[in-house]
């Protein structure tokens, strides 16, 4: 076994950090960094913040061509609130492929919840009308989705998401 290291600059801070890898022999390790030195040109900080940056604009992207805007959070502090965002961001970012069933079952449930006999099928089980929706939302793993997009407040989000 080899450790394949190499000290890099990065592109965007201009900060110096060491590359590391484990390959199986010196010529794999060799080959390593001399990709690393072609390839790598963010620290591992920078590449988070970009990747952080990609998953955001995706998010709000998704969320635009619905025509959904996220409220703003509200909480103790500023560093509470951003900590809450980047998990908001974070939940949206790995549930984005289930935004259109959350649109659907949304605007179905908005029409059931105006219909008196779905009202009365509720109250036979013992439900409210919101009840039986939350329900219905849990049973389709879209609550998670749900409090991302409506939470209004750092610490919903932090208690239920993180």
């Amino acid at each position: 076994m080899a450790i394949a290291k190499i000290t890099l600059s990065c592109s965007q801070c201009g900060n110096t950090f060491e590359h590391r890898k484990e390959c199986r022999n010196r010529a794999d390790a060799d080959s390593h960094e001399a990709w690393a030195k072609e390839n790598i040109d963010l620290c591992p900080a920078c590449y988070r913040a970009q990747q952080q940056q990609r998953a955001q604009a995706a998010v709000l992207a998704a969320l635009e061509s619905h025509g959904i805007t996220l409220p703003q959070l509200t909480g103790a502090s500023d560093k509470q609130i951003a900590y809450a965002q980047s998990v908001r961001i974070r939940t949206l970012a790995d549930s984005i492929s289930m935004m259109d069933a959350y649109i659907n079952f949304e605007a179905k449930a908005q029409k059931v919840s105006a219909d008196p006999a779905f009202a009365r099928q509720c109250e036979a089980h013992g439900l409210s009308v919101a009840e039986a929706i939350t329900q219905a939302r849990h049973a389709r793993c879209l609550d998670k989705l749900h409090l991302a997009l409506t939470a209004a407040t750092a610490r919903d989000i932090l208690d239920n998401l993180n």
